[in-house]
């Protein structure tokens, strides 16, 4: 298994589409399509304004909704995200909530804002030079 690239097509612009994505991507929601193109696969489409979450992986993809089943493997992705910007997750079923990780967005956020502090301690009270 190789990689898989992520990439954002305008839909405005399928004219300069190859023809068999333009296909695929105007049939996805057929139940008989599946999306996929010789290289490649068309895994969600949506309007600009709205925001798709859709995780890939294994050469393929899945979009992840409130509304749609996901994956076991996806949606501990989706908690390992949250988690790392501070959310508290709680899978259902499980007697106690996972909190914050010691690592990731937040962590990293939380430890400038304690050296700050720290160097604002070290150099004493601000006094008003005015």
């Amino acid at each position: 298994m190789g990689m898989n690239t992520v990439v954002v097509m305008l839909n405005d612009s399928t004219g300069r589409w190859p023809q068999e994505m333009a296909r695929a991507m105007q049939s996805r929601d057929l139940p008989s399509h599946d999306g996929r193109f010789s290289c490649g696969q068309v895994i969600s489409t949506a309007h600009a304004s709205y925001t798709q979450v859709v995780a890939v992986g294994g050469n393929t993809g899945a979009l992840l909704s409130p509304t749609t089943p996901a994956r076991e493997d996806h949606l501990k992705a989706l908690a390992e995200i949250l988690r790392g910007h501070g959310y508290t997750v709680k899978a259902p079923g499980a007697t106690r909530a996972q909190g914050p990780l010691n690592w990731g967005f937040s962590a990293e956020e939380a430890r400038k804002a304690r050296d700050a502090e720290k160097i604002s301690e070290a150099s004493g009270p601000e006094t008003d030079t005015r």
